[in-house]
């Protein structure tokens, strides 16, 4: 074997293997399918070397025209990986609309204008466009983290090498002539970048997922799986970190705590199935309806509700909401006339500290409690009698 032909296989068969890496990846990981597009990227990349370096036919130099489609779609799925990993939808439009234009400019400089330098133009700008459109995307998503800073600083170093390498070809004379595209020093030097970024890529991946994954791990940890509510060690982490954001320091903060009412003879004459069955529902419409900064299941049947920049009516408004939506619960496990029923206790205070938030809470829980159930008390200066507002319980049928 020459030792033009094996550098020429070198960059195949690396993209081989971290191909079949993440593509392991991504079909292990629910979570993780940007991998089988990254793994499908690898594949394109080393199809296009392959096709350009290996199985080129001689006599036929417009073959060179597939091998750059293998490399721009190569890059296209690099950048798609990107933004689903980031949990951004593709651009499907503007990508075509480059790909296209990409591919009508190279047929362009293959069989109208003959020239290699202007294919070497139209695929960086088609890169740079790609690459330049992902960043552009990605800095429009949350506060990036170490693993995001990464994979940003691969794509700024991919979009310098689509406007170094146009640069390069123009002194490098003899590029000129597209037979000896080969065995120039500008072939050479675009295998060589071109095993550095597939190793770069690979392994900023490569942290990014294991990024990735360890966050899903402690998400996991800090969730309740019955109700799909954060657990108390997760809602309490997360409330402390709202009430000390710069926006909500000094604004008014609401606690509201919420108890199942006579959970217990549900789990008795039902079954702990049905009592299952209710805490799913119940944390179902905490989370779809409550619109708190953070919802979570405290306790056996017990849930906590954080709320900021709210008016004590709106707040009222939104409790009372929830309490009614419980008592229109309908549970299979539970006879069609059964009435699933919540109290509830509110405290709002401006600057409060989470234990003081819980503590008044929970008395104001059970002063509704002590006043009949299925309704909300609110915990003010107020006299009591003017603190409680019921929802009255529907009668059985």
């Amino acid at each position: 074997m020459t030792g033009e032909l094996s550098l020429n296989l070198l960059n195949p068969a690396i993209m081989a293997v971290f191909a079949a890496v993440f593509g392991v990846l991504g079909s292990q990981r629910r979570r993780q399918k940007h991998l089988l597009l990254l793994s499908m990227a690898f594949i394109c990349g080393g199809l296009g070397f392959l096709m350009q370096g290996v199985f080129l036919p001689p006599d036929i130099p417009e073959w060179r025209l597939v091998s750059n489609a293998f490399f721009l779609m190569a890059i296209l799925l690099l950048c798609s990986s990107a933004l689903l990993r980031a949990g951004i939808a593709v651009p499907l439009p503007a990508f075509g609309l480059v790909a296209v234009g990409a591919m009508v400019g190279l047929s362009a400089f293959f069989f109208i204008y003959p020239s290699l330098l202007g294919r070497i133009y139209v695929s960086n700008a088609a890169f740079g466009l790609l690459i330049g459109t992902t960043l552009w995307r990605l800095l429009h998503i949350r506060p990036w983290d170490g693993a995001d800073w990464l994979i940003g600083g691969l794509g700024v170093l991919g979009l310098g090498l689509c406007i170094t390498r146009p640069i390069a070809a123009s002194f490098e004379d003899i590029v000129v002539h597209a037979g000896n595209l080969a065995s120039s020093g500008y072939w050479l030097a675009v295998q060589f970048m071109a095993v550095m970024m597939a190793v770069l890529v690979a392994l900023g991946f490569l942290v990014a997922t294991a990024v990735d994954i360890f966050g899903e791990l402690q998400a996991e940890a800090r969730r309740d799986a019955l109700s799909g509510l954060l657990n108390r060690g997760g809602f309490e982490t997360l409330a402390r970190r709202c009430l000390a954001a710069p926006q909500e320091v000094g604004q008014p903060a609401a606690m509201l705590i919420a108890d199942l009412d006579d959970f217990k003879i549900i789990n008795d004459t039902f079954g702990h199935g049905a009592g299952d069955r209710v805490i799913a529902a119940v944390g179902r419409v905490l989370r779809e309806q409550s619109g708190a900064c953070c919802a979570g299941r405290i306790g056996g049947e017990e849930f906590a509700l954080l709320y900021t920049g709210l008016t004590e009516s709106e707040l009222r408004l939104r409790a009372e909401g929830l309490v009614a939506a419980i008592a229109r619960l309908r549970v299979t496990e539970l006879p069609p006339d059964y009435r699933v029923t919540l109290s509830a206790g509110l405290h709002m205070q401006a600057g409060g500290r989470l234990p003081e938030l819980f503590a008044q809470a929970d008395t104001a829980l059970y002063t509704a409690k002590r006043a009949g159930k299925n309704r909300v008390s609110l915990s003010s200066d107020a006299p009591a009698t003017t603190q409680v507002s019921r929802l009255d319980r529907p009668s059985a049928a």
